[in-house]
């Protein structure tokens, strides 16, 4: 009897220290994973466990997907600059095309149609642009509409 007590004294004590262990890891993942975003929106550096089990992979997975999170916020970061530059060539070849309309003879109807064309190909690639930035954005309201509506069901089914 008391080799069977002491033997399960100690097999749960290992048990309760190895739950115990695992609490902290997970505990301590979650923190991590809290702290990865700031309230900006920025992503601080997360360091990934080299472990090899479950924790360790769900660690990893964490900081991949943050790296994601940051790639993307850069781009959004830089996504200004590439829109004018997108926006800004259409306009340039529109208004150099209609400088040189001024300064073309009127009678010369083929450099005068050449930059009426050239201005008005301007003009449409910036239509262009304007209706896929329109179509962006109403795909990213449908979106955050749908989002909305599924965590407000989720937190109605949930009560």
């Amino acid at each position: 009897i008391n080799l069977s007590l002491t033997t399960a004294a100690l097999s749960a004590l290992i048990l309760l220290g190895f739950a115990s262990i695992l609490s902290y890891r997970i505990r301590s993942l979650r923190n991590q994973a809290e702290k990865a975003v700031s309230h900006d929106g920025k992503v601080q550096p997360f360091s990934a466990s080299k472990s090899k089990d479950e924790i360790g992979d769900l660690s990893r997975s964490y900081a991949v997907l943050l790296q994601r999170i940051q790639d993307y916020n850069h781009y959004l970061e830089t996504l200004s600059g590439k829109l004018a530059h997108e926006l800004r060539t259409p306009l340039t070849i529109s208004k150099s095309s209609i400088e040189m309309l001024k300064m073309v003879d009127p009678n010369d109807t083929e450099k005068y149609q050449r930059y009426l064309l050239r201005a008005e190909e301007g003009l449409e690639r910036l239509r262009l642009i304007l209706n896929a930035m329109s179509e962006a954005s109403r795909v990213e309201q449908v979106i955050q509409q749908r989002d909305c509506l599924s965590t407000t069901s989720y937190t109605t089914n949930r009560k």
